[in-house]
């Protein structure tokens, strides 16, 4: 029997890790990777269960998948073929005040994958040279589909099903991917969003159509959304996924800040701004939740997630 297989426990109770995250009411809002940089790297499958480890990532400066400020991804899409042996590294970097990812594209032969993926992380997009850049097009979106099933059961299972469910669906103007472990495999399946940078949980065919379609409000859709990937913090990305549910989709081409600070007796606060705007929230920290290991129930837990309430404020 497969690994992927063991799902129950002799009870039937459902051990693997999305399943149990769901009956425990975690919320997943506040639970985004955030990074200043992301770098969309085609890698042969199949993909080891820590990316960084993947043959051609070994000459990459710097520590782990996430280097300093650039976090790397391994992706694959349902049309690898026909670009002449011919890999895509996508550049998505993050703009001032939140508001969205700037996108530039190179196409390389596998011998200069893992040059090019370095002078990313060194230098930027700047850095690359001018014949290996992909002519923008415009209004392109990607939407990134965690699939990485030596990571976890739970994303390799759900989220290689909703992929197949999502090849050929969406329009034209959004590049479907497969990719690696984007964090909280036990929100599966996930997903981001680029350029908007929101990143989202427990999705569907019709979730993923309602979010590039921008046909449903944010409210509705606010128990599928984690945060934005543009923004660093728990309660940071909580504020301002409120401001998304009660400004709607123009938000996120918004310019905003975040701030959270600490009041007397140990009180904390967090606020947005934008132009014309200002919210802040009174921060309450609720029992944390354990993080369960894929098929095997909460009493091996190592990890717990925090969980965070935030109150509006009125402004003075």
């Amino acid at each position: 029997m497969s690994k992927l297989s063991v799902a129950a426990s002799p009870d039937g109770e459902d051990l693997r890790c999305s399943a149990i995250s769901r009956n425990l009411g975690e919320r997943a809002a506040g639970s985004a990777g955030g990074s200043d940089r992301f770098l969309l790297v085609e890698l042969p499958l199949p993909w080891p269960k820590k990316i960084d480890s993947h043959p051609l990532l070994g000459g990459v400066p710097g520590g782990p998948q996430t280097r300093g400020a650039t976090t790397i991804l391994g992706v694959a899409s349902a049309a690898d073929g026909g670009r002449g042996g011919l890999h895509r590294v996508v550049s998505l970097q993050r703009r001032q005040g939140f508001a969205g990812f700037d996108r530039v594209e190179a196409l390389v032969p596998l011998n200069a994958l893992t040059a090019t993926v370095s002078t990313l992380v060194t230098d930027g997009p700047e850095g690359l040279a001018a014949s290996n850049l992909v002519d923008p097009t415009a209004g392109t979106e990607d939407f990134l589909v965690c699939t990485h099933g030596s990571r976890d059961r739970c994303c390799g299972q759900f989220g290689m099903q909703l992929f197949d469910e999502l090849a050929g669906a969406l329009p034209d103007r959004v590049q479907l991917w497969r990719s690696s472990h984007t964090g909280g495999h036990r929100f599966a399946p996930t997903g981001i969003h680029f350029p908007t940078g929101t990143t989202w949980a427990y999705l569907t065919a019709q979730v993923v159509g309602a979010i590039v379609n921008q046909s449903e409000s944010p409210e509705s859709l606010a128990t599928h959304y984690r945060g934005n990937a543009a923004v660093i913090g728990r309660a940071e990305q909580i504020a301002d996924g409120l401001g998304f549910s009660q400004n709607g989709w123009d938000w996120l081409e918004t310019e905003r800040g975040l701030e959270t600070w600490e009041g007397e007796a140990g009180s904390r606060f967090a606020s947005v701004t934008w132009p014309g705007g200002r919210l802040e929230f009174t921060v309450q920290e609720q029992q944390p939740l354990p993080v369960p290991v894929c098929g095997e129930g909460t009493q091996n837990s190592t990890k717990e997630s925090p969980q965070l309430r935030l109150i509006q404020r009125e402004n003075d």
